[in-house]
Parts: structure tokens; C-alpha cells; sequence
């Protein structure tokens, strides 16, 4: 992906993942909003009730907001803020009063339809059920996009109020905000080339899978790395000493086939097991 480090790119990655998560969580269902970058000092993100954008020979559309000073979050939790305001998109359509006091008390019916598109809405004394994070199946599906953080940000960012998005008039955005700085992306699933098994982390880790004994290559993939082994084998009092080498296998199989060697060969005095990653110099063992 190119990086986002201009205001039209970084748009343009924006309306890709709305057009991912309105196809892949909410059935190609919504109208396709403007997605605009502005100042939204309370909030996340807003969506405006009125469709007040209109383009030449098109009809109006809603305006999708992401606060201009919250891009650096960890991309999860900007995703999660798209699909809170997706939300907001499809019980417009839909007719369902999912806010009031101005568009900032959400309701249960928000909640409702917010946890049915993979996220987990707590509550909050004032603004109600509009504290947003990513479920576990959005983060999956965040991972599978391989999708990663924005690398913009207007001044030198901060996460706002937990007023996680909310419901803005004809074209209004709310005020005020913290000067915290965001969090960095901490969400990376690193999964075993081998049996599948997979793992989250908060941060880069070198990890070998257990079960398979592959060791992960620092991204996201364990790498699948293979070995070539020789055993010599040593008899006493004989010419028959020898030595067989052995195809490129995983690590977990070496074991196996030591143990196998011994079984067949239990005269032998000693034996020496050489392995050595493919394409690289020996080891012994």
C-alpha cells in the first residue's frame, strides 16, 4: 500500500475501507457517504443527518466525517470509528432513532445494531452506549485486509473525549478535547504456515509455534523454514561406517527421524546428526 502521508491519499484510504466494511458487514446496504477530514474536537468521527454534499448530476449525500487530529490512532480503532459512523448511516435509512439530546446520547438501539456489525459499544453517563472498540472478529478482519495505520496526523494528535462518533446537524461538529496523545497499532496475529494456529501480540515478537517448532519470520506470517539433516553412523569393529543425508524437511520431523534411524540400526556405536537450515552451512548436533 502507499503510504498515507497526503490529505488525498489518506481520503482515498478511507473511502476504500468504507467500501470494504459497507460490503462485508453491511450487506453493500448503505449509500455511499463524501468522506471528509476536518476538526471534530469531541469525537472520533461524525455523519451528518442531512445529505448535504452534492455533486454535479449526482444526488446529495451524506458527509462522513474522521476528526482530522485522531488519524495516528491504531488503524483498528480508526476502522471502529467508520463502522460506528456506518451505523449511524444504516439506521438513517432505515428510520431508526438511534440518538438524541443533538445527536450525541445514543441509545440502546444503537448499541444494538453497532454489535451486530463487530463492535463492542459500553456505556457512558453522558453521552450513553457510544464507547467504541473493534470485536474480535473485526480485528480479525481488519488483519486479513492488511490494513495499517494512517502515517498523518493534524498537529501533534490526541485522542478526544469518549464521545466515539455521533450524529452532527447540517454539517455542524462539536468542540472542545484532550491533548493525549493517540496509541500506536498494538493489534499484529502471527499464524503457524504449518497447523494454522494463530496468536495476537501487542507488539513485534519472535515466537516458535510448539506444536510445528517453525519460528515466526517478524511479520505476520511465521516463516516456514526447512531443514537438511546427514546422520553418520559409527560400528565397531567394522568398514561399515556411514553416512545418509536426509531431504529438506520441517524441524519437527528431525526427531522423528533420528528415532527412526536408532530402531534400525541398534548396533550402531554412535551417531552423529548434522541439520542445517536449507541453502545454509551445516550444524552438528
Amino acid at each position: 500500500m502507499k503510504e498515507t502521508i497526503k490529505t488525498s491519499r489518506t481520503a482515498g484510504y478511507l473511502e476504500k475501507i468504507f467500501r470494504a466494511v459497507n460490503t462485508d458487514w453491511f450487506g453493500g446496504e448503505l449509500e455511499e457517504p463524501i468522506i471528509t477530514i476536518q476538526s471534530t474536537p469531541r469525537a472520533y468521527g461524525h455523519v451528518t443527518v442531512s445529505k448535504i454534499w452534492k455533486q454535479k448530476g449526482e444526488e446529495r449525500r451524506h458527509e462522513l466525517n474522521i476528526g482530522a487530529e485522531t488519524l495516528q490512532r491504531p488503524i483498528e480503532e480508526v476502522v471502529a470509528t467508520i463502522v460506528h459512523e456506518a451505523v449511524h448511516l444504516y439506521n438513517l435509512a432505515h428510520g431508526v432513532q438511534d440518538c438524541s439530546r443533538g445527536g450525541s446520547y445514543h441509545n440502546k438501539k444503537f448499541k444494538e445494531e453497532a454489535e451486530r456489525r463487530g463492535l463492542i459499544i459500553s456505556h457512558h453517563p453522558t453521552y450513553g452506549w457510544t464507547l467504541t472498540e473493534p470485536s474480535e472478529a473485526l480485528i480479525d478482519y481488519i488483519i486479513e485486509q492488511g490494513w495499517s495505520e494512517i502515517q498523518m496526523n493534524r498537529g501533534g494528535g490526541w485522542t478526544p473525549p469518549p464521545s466515539a462518533g455521533g450524529k452532527a446537524g447540517n454539517g455542524g461538529t462539536q468542540t472542545g478535547g484532550s491533548t493525549e496523545p493517540p496509541k500506536r497499532s498494538s493489534t499484529r496475529k502471527y499464524v503457524c504456515p504449518c497447523c494454522k494456529q494463530s496468536i495476537r501480540a501487542t507488539k513485534a515478537v519472535n515466537i516458535i509455534c510448539g506444536d510445528c517448532m517453525e519460528k515466526n519470520g517478524g511479520g505476520g506470517l511465521m516463516a516456514k523454514k526447512e531443514y537438511a539433516m546427514s546422520i553418520r553412523c559409527y560400528f565397531p569393529g567394522t568398514a561399515n561406517n556411514r553416512t545418509q543425508h536426509y531431504p529438506a524437511m520441517p524441524l519437527k520431523d528431525i526427531a522423528k527421524w533420528v528415532e527412526a534411524y536408532q530402531f534400525t540400526h541398534p548396533t550402531a556405536e554412535s551417531i552423529t546428526v548434522k541439520i542445517w537450515l536449507k541453502d545454509e552451512g551445516q550444524q552438528a548436533l
